[in-house]
């Protein structure tokens, strides 16, 4: 998946969640950019093919370190509310956070983060690709997973996403079912393309 799916995903979880609804945007916002984490190892590539290639879906991509990270950045997040906060030109605009708990916070960026990494394990490779399977439990073990549904590249989820933000922006009092209905049309994708591979 793309930088641009994995942040969809998380962003339609907490939508079908209604958390938006609840306790505000910013939740959502926190949920798309936290499932961009296992990624950041990828900035590997700004020193090197060979730093990417030893360190791109290791460093976090696996429990044990995106699970720190995503908690530690939820308490920055949570505590900063950085989301609320918009600068624009001299101006600072601020909204009021609708009140949520810590926890809250906590469980969407985790859950958010571990999301992606299994995500990956299905988006591991491709026709004439090498299998590209992520190390789970490392440092404890070295075992990767991958199970190769789709390939990279496959436009198939941002076809979906993009049609759900498009159904959103048009029925805006449905957002909660076009999300739950975009993240189920994507996981039957995913179904559908590991079964004809």
């Amino acid at each position: 998946m793309t930088i641009y799916e994995h942040a969809m995903v998380g962003v339609n979880g907490a939508l079908a969640a209604g958390l938006q609804r609840r306790y505000g945007w910013q939740i959502v916002a926190w949920a798309g950019l936290a499932s961009l984490l296992p990624d950041a190892d990828g900035l590997t590539l700004l020193f090197g093919p060979w730093c990417y290639s030893t360190g791109h879906r290791i460093w976090t991509h696996n429990f044990l370190a995106v699970g720190i990270a995503a908690a530690v950045l939820s308490a920055i997040v949570y505590q900063s509310d950085v989301f609320t906060k918009l600068e624009k030109g001299d101006i600072l605009l601020y909204q009021k956070r609708k009140m949520s708990p810590f926890w809250l916070w906590l469980a969407v960026g985790v859950s958010a983060a571990y999301v992606h990494l299994l995500i990956d394990v299905f988006y591991s490779g491709g026709r004439g690709l090498p299998v590209w399977g992520v190390p789970l439990f490392w440092p404890f073990s070295e075992t990767r997973y991958a199970r190769p549904v789709v390939t990279w590249g496959d436009l198939g989820a941002t076809l979906i996403f993009t049609a759900s933000m498009f159904a959103m922006l048009r029925w805006k009092k449905r957002i909660q079912p076009i999300a739950a209905a975009s993240l189920l049309a994507v996981a039957a994708y995913m179904l559908f393309r590991g079964l004809v591979w």
